[in-house]
């Protein structure tokens, strides 16, 4: 073989090595960015979780005070309506208009 065909062909098998590890390197590193994608998806799918669960909890605390503040309304009610039998019964039936 002559020098120029040695050189040709250990040129050309440094330039495919060459593509192999730059296409390598572009691998590892795509599947560095799909990992940290992942990751964070993972991380935003748990904060979401966790929202969800305050807003839940939030909720029900608000039903709750809802839920007492008409037996409070309704408690009001009553004795109002027995105020006011008092005070007829005290002004002889007679409501004034």
């Amino acid at each position: 073989m002559q020098i120029g065909t040695i050189i040709a062909i250990g040129s050309l098998a440094v330039a495919i090595a060459g593509f192999l590890v730059g296409r390598l390197s572009a691998s590892k590193k795509d599947g560095r960015e799909t990992g940290v994608i992942l990751t964070k998806l993972d991380d935003l799918g748990a904060n979401i979780s966790r929202l969800e669960a305050q807003v839940d909890r939030i909720s029900q605390r608000l039903d709750n005070q809802v839920e007492h503040l008409q037996a409070d309304q309704n408690n009001l009610r009553e004795r109002l309506a027995s105020l006011e039998g008092r005070v007829n019964a005290l002004d002889g039936g007679a409501r004034p208009n």
